[in-house]
């Protein structure tokens, strides 16, 4: 029995009829009450009352017009049955051609795979499914056995890469229908042709919603680190079913498949490659390299530009233009193929054995055979400077704009993704306006920066609110940040999640922030699971903890890398550490050159350390400006260390601030520099709290000073542990001086150690005393034992 319907979706612009029709009734409420007063009256009710109609008509013959083509729009962007009346059919009546399985070289029986049962229970559950896997790895054939065997009396909808957006602008909503989204990058690669929100109503009005992409394709549109996807947002709704390539599955379709030469090409190849005639297309297309060369050039071209984004068909003059460029100077001279051959054995049938076409005439261009798209990215063949001038070029929707231009950026095609974001943006597209906005901010042009974050939030881009909510907070300007995130967070923005978590966690609210960056986590965000990752780390729960780090760097996040490696660098695993280290300063992460820096210099490479702490500092790190400072304050390049002691400072280092002041101390600046040991007491600084008491101890006021020692031994500072402890030594408190000595010993002091084997040799434990004193040699303080 078919129990799916449709419904239509309320829109806001029918209310303007609703107060047409209220005037008209007050009118003739008004023309009814003064029947009596006169007929000149009455005509002149009656002539507004006509007026308004007049106008009532006109728009009621707008909005039927107006739905007339909402209506024929949907019919051509949705797979549609019935000779009179139009409507989706059921998956019963639809071919598996209409879902887009692939033609079969050989008619054999359809063989069950291992992952139709996981399959079965997401949809089940309620969940929109993604079924992931190689290029012809039978992730489509498998989804329809699926819908087929379980939902064959649902209606289906199937539509065009903008059919989503045709069925939501014009009102409709299907229900307890099947939404068949095969190969699903055709719909995300515009991110405007499908949003979240909308496969959210879909689930919740009851749809089974079935998509299928290669797995290539899932992993360019997951987040790197570089830039944002919006497309992963609405990945992550869907709950991913895997077709692997299982050796035992393998076996398994080989034995079932009852055909000796059949079973060899499944054993081989794999039943989607061989049945399908993968293989056939590598081998057509790598022969015609010889044999065709201009043909396999024209369809390379066809590869790139679909691997690209920019579109799914190439215009066949802008393949012809391209295809010099995939081949070699020989070639190009040799002339002995024309445009025409070329071209027919591309498209010829024949060429993929009746079963494929390695370029398929489409919308005035060529599409061409899947499988060939991972086969040649898997090859690292790279796109060629001059595909990519002529993609920066071309007429394409903004949003496959935008994700061309994330495409040039990782192939590190930077002149080509910034023309392509700054198309996009001068649009009207918010995302562009987003992601120029971040490669500009790169560049250091802030002001730029700042004003395409600000036309993308007020177009009510959460990615645009997070960006400049990162850049007020950077400058000060927290209240203002956190309104931005928590803005982009009830638009459900992880990223914006996120970052609010860690404004609260910075100023102590350590639950709520947790519990957003939980959700961020949940929602697939990397500097969530790399924030939370960093929580639980400092409490200890460290399993939990790298599991999200890794997560995270798997991600491509590069704070995730540097605190997976500051993790695995705490227990030992320094090489693992080192590799993290690297690959998160090479993708411009402060905190991970800081960590390398920092390992670097314990193993004597100092110059390439200082190298690594001047890039951070020039990113704005400021535990790398006071790294860099104190290295030359240590060569005796005092003004320079001063300036950055100083730039960090400003931003609210607590460090930097003692720093300086100890810098003004030591030349007779007394003033200042205890202005600035208060400055950075007040954010908690041990140190600095230290240096005050040792600077109001020099100038008489003991008391104080004492107050200060015990302030600072209580934060864990060994100096002020081994300054209170002289003190008390001296005035006869010799007990209480000794556990402070072993304090300050037993976290590694090497002066307190050597302090306190004096004091036990004074009173005759020579063996004790001793040990001390070895201890304190190895420790690098000097004494004569």
């Amino acid at each position: 029995m078919n129990r799916s319907k449709w419904t239509s979706r309320p829109r806001r612009e029918q209310s303007w009829v609703l107060l047409l029709l209220g005037f008209i009734l007050a009118v003739l409420a008004v023309v009814v009450a003064r029947w009596q007063d006169g007929r000149s009256e009455l005509l002149a009710g009656l002539a507004v009352l006509v007026g308004v109609g007049g106008v009532l008509l006109a728009r009621l013959k707008d909005d039927a017009k107006a739905r007339d083509i909402r209506a024929e729009l949907l019919e051509k962007s949705i797979l549609m049955t019935g000779r009179k009346t139009k409507h989706p059919p059921t998956v019963a009546r639809t071919t598996l051609e209409s879902l887009g399985v692939h033609p079969a070289r050989l008619e054999i029986p359809y063989l069950h795979r291992d992952a139709e049962a996981q399959l079965v229970d997401v949809l089940g559950s309620g969940s929109p499914a993604l079924v992931l896997g190689p290029s012809m790895a039978g992730k489509t054939r498998m989804a329809a056995q699926v819908v087929r065997d379980n939902y064959a009396n649902r209606v289906i909808v199937i539509p065009d890469a903008g059919g989503v957006a045709n069925l939501f602008n014009g009102g409709h909503m299907p229900h307890d229908a099947v939404i068949w989204l095969n190969d699903l990058e055709r719909y995300i690669e515009n991110p405007e042709n499908l949003k979240g929100r909308w496969i959210d109503e879909l689930t919740e009005a009851g749809n089974v919603v079935v998509a299928t992409m290669r797995e290539s394709a899932y992993e360019g549109f997951q987040p790197t680190g570089d830039l944002p996807r919006t497309q992963w947002e609405l990945l992550v709704r869907f709950r991913t079913v895997r077709l692997l390539d299982d050796d035992d599955e393998r076996q398994r379709l080989v034995e079932q498949s009852g055909d000796a030469r059949i079973g060899a090409g499944i054993s081989r190849y794999g039943v989607g490659v061989y049945i399908g005639g993968g293989f056939l297309a590598v081998d057509r297309w790598e022969s015609g390299q010889s044999q065709h060369p201009l043909g396999a050039a024209l369809i390379h071209a066809a590869v790139d530009w679909r691997r690209s984004g920019i579109a799914e068909v190439i215009p066949q003059a802008t393949a012809e233009s391209l295809a010099p460029a995939y081949l070699t100077p020989r070639q190009v001279d040799d002339g002995r193929e024309d445009l025409l051959t070329a071209i027919g054995w591309a498209t010829d049938w024949k060429t993929g054995a009746g079963a494929f076409r390695l370029l398929s005439p489409a919308d005035g261009g060529w599409r061409p055979f899947d499988y060939l798209l991972d086969h040649i990215a898997t090859r690292g063949d790279q796109i060629p400077d001059q595909a990519w001038e002529e993609i920066a070029r071309a007429d394409a929707p903004p949003g496959n704009l935008v994700t061309a231009g994330t495409t040039a950026y990782q192939s590190g095609q930077e002149a080509a993704a910034v023309q392509l974001f700054r198309r996009s943006a001068d649009l009207g597209n918010s995302d562009g306006m987003t992601v120029l906005g971040i490669l500009l901010g790169r560049r250091g042009e802030t002001g730029q920066a700042e004003a395409l974050y600000r036309r993308a939030a007020g177009l009510g881009n959460a990615g645009g609110m997070t960006n400049l909510g990162v850049l007020l907070e950077r400058r000060g300007e927290t209240e203002q940040a956190e309104q931005l995130f928590r803005q982009a967070a009830g638009l459900g923005n992880a990223t914006g999640m996120s970052n609010l978590g860690a404004l609260l966690g910075r100023r102590g609210e350590t639950e709520q922030a947790e519990a957003l960056y939980r959700r961020a986590a949940g929602l697939g965000d990397a500097g969530a699971m790399t924030n939370l990752g960093t929580l639980l780390a400092g409490r200890d729960e460290t399993e939990q903890a790298e599991q999200l780090l890794r997560e995270a760097a798997h991600l491509g996040d590069a704070g995730g890398m540097d605190n997976l490696g500051a993790l695995l660098a705490g227990r030992g695993e320094t090489e693992q550490a080192e590799q993290l280290f690297r690959e998160a300063a090479r993708l411009g992460n402060a905190g991970g050159m800081d960590n390398l820096a920092i390992l670097l210099y314990r193993r004597g490479e100092t110059e390439q350390a200082e190298a690594l702490y001047r890039e951070a500092a020039r990113l704005g790190d400021t535990e790398a400006m006071i790294a860099v400072g104190a290295l030359l304050y240590g060569r005796g390049e005092t003004e320079q260390a001063e300036q950055l002691f100083r730039q960090a400072a400003d931003l609210g280092n607590a460090t930097a601030v003692t720093n300086l002041g100890a810098l003004l101390h030591g030349r007779g600046e007394t003033e200042q520099a205890e202005a600035l040991y208060r400055d950075a007491a007040r954010l908690g600084n041990a140190t600095a709290v230290t240096n005050l008491a040792i600077l109001l101890h020099g100038r008489g006021e003991t008391g104080q000073a004492e107050q200060l020692f015990r302030q600072a031994a209580g934060l864990g500072d060994t100096e002020a542990m081994m300054a209170l402890g002289a003190l008390l030594y001296g005035r006869g408190e010799t007990e209480q001086a000794e556990q402070l000595f072993r304090q300050a010993a037993d976290l590694g002091d090497a002066r307190a150690t050597y302090n306190l084997a004096v004091l036990l040799a004074q009173r005759g434990e020579t063996g004790q005393a001793e040990q001390l004193f070895r201890q304190a040699a190895d420790l690098g303080y000097p004494n004569d034992l």
